[in-house]
């Protein structure tokens, strides 16, 4: 199947809540998880949440380790976001958190994905990181509760840990 173009407004797309199954089943391979890092009140996941009407308004303007030490993240898809909160997430391992999951496109040619998770010219994952790539395509909520129908691309987790030297 080949990737598409997406018919949702970026701004919509930045929205979209984790299936709570897979949410779940991440939960366990992974956590617990006790910080949401990228939510608002209608969509996160965690009792505790960096975004709009949580413990933090900004998630990108402070680490993470105050507010929680297994973090989730589905971060906002549209760019510049996209790349700059996995760039925040893979520096937070060496700032306090224990472990930062991140639900992301499974976009491996772009950028962040070159810089964060795989060092290409090494041709190995980079230090502290493990990918699973989702089969199929995950059906994100949207807004209001209904699931996204046709998703544009596959998703993959990525879990950034500290490295160990």
């Amino acid at each position: 199947m080949a990737v598409t173009a997406s018919t949702t407004a970026p701004g919509d797309k930045d929205l979209w809540q984790t299936p709570p199954h897979l949410f779940g089943r991440l939960a366990r391979d992974y956590g617990p998880f006790d910080l949401d890092a990228a939510a608002r009140s209608t969509n996160a996941l965690c009792s505790g949440w960096l975004g709009p009407g949580g413990l933090v308004e900004d998630a990108l303007a402070v680490g993470w380790a105050a507010y929680g030490r297994r973090v989730f993240l589905n971060p906002p898809y549209s760019q510049p976001l996209l790349t700059t909160f996995v760039s925040h997430a893979a520096n937070q391992v060496h700032l306090g958190v224990e472990r930062v999951v991140c639900l992301l496109p499974a976009t491996t040619e772009v950028r962040w994905f070159q810089m964060y998770v795989y060092d290409y010219f090494r041709r190995r994952w980079r230090p502290g990181v493990s990918v699973e790539f989702l089969p199929g395509r995950v059906h994100f909520v949207r807004p209001g509760g209904a699931p996204a129908v046709n998703p544009p691309a596959g998703s993959l987790v990525v879990i950034f840990d500290p490295p160990s030297d």
